[in-house]
């Protein structure tokens, strides 16, 4: 797994990348969070992925127990990207998961590796 976070200057943005996303809770803010965009690359998967986003500290998160808080489904094969024009707002800070199940339960990791990217300020 590699995680980046970059400042994109021109738009006060920063882009969070991890490129093996999976069922083990990471931090991509600390603190609050306005996201504008999710992109999930589940094309190496031929099974369904779910990246969950907690509205949570990572230290807080016990993936298959703590209820998300917005979900991105990707289908098999397919890379997933959500633009929210006016943000989704996470007032304490932002974590991410993917995992194999859909709602608060699962704590598979999926088979292949699944980059999940984040613009957010």
């Amino acid at each position: 797994m590699a995680v980046t976070n970059l400042t994109i200057a021109q738009v006060s943005s920063s882009l969070f990348q991890d490129t093996a996303n999976g069922g083990t809770a990471i931090a991509v803010k600390a603190s609050s969070a306005t996201v504008t965009e999710f992109e999930v690359d589940n094309t190496a998967n031929a099974a369904v992925s779910y990246a969950k986003f907690y509205n949570a500290a990572v230290g807080s998160v016990i993936v298959g127990t703590t209820a998300p808080d917005h979900i991105v489904f990707a289908p098999a094969s397919t890379k997933t990207t959500q633009v929210i024009p006016s943000g989704l707002v996470f007032g304490t800070a932002l974590t991410v998961s993917t995992v194999t199940t859909g709602g608060t339960a699962g704590t598979t990791s999926p088979t292949s590796s699944v980059p999940v990217r984040v613009v957010y300020t």
